[in-house]
């Protein structure tokens, strides 16, 4: 596998696809409260 025989570039995978799962699962959290949160609370 491409990842075993290189593990700065599966690292640097591991950590890009983290990062873009975290900010996808926070950008529907975001959307999904949005409707029930108090008008003017800063978000």
């Amino acid at each position: 596998m491409l990842m075993d025989a290189d593990p700065v570039f599966g690292l640097a995978s591991d950590h890009l696809v983290g990062q873009m799962l975290a900010h996808r699962l926070f950008s529907t959290r975001v959307r999904l409260l949005d409707p029930y949160a108090p008008h003017g609370n800063g978000l």
